[in-house]
């Protein structure tokens, strides 16, 4: 449990602040957003999520073993 604790720690610490993100107010107002920023943020919660799942792998795979 000493790892998963670690793990989770570092985890939480890596974790991005979506609030960045957020383009709420420009879709509620009509404001329509550019093609480089749609594609910025689709790849970036792109690369997040496949970080992601390499991790859980990872620590799924650990415990199987």
């Amino acid at each position: 449990t000493h790892f998963l604790d670690q793990y989770m720690q570092v985890v939480c610490s890596i974790m991005p602040n979506f609030s960045k993100y957020d383009v709420s107010d420009q879709l509620i107002n009509g404001i329509s957003l550019s093609l480089g920023k749609m594609l910025t943020i689709s790849s970036h919660y792109g690369l997040y999520v496949i970080a992601y799942l390499i991790l859980a792998a990872f620590m799924i795979w650990r415990r199987e073993v």
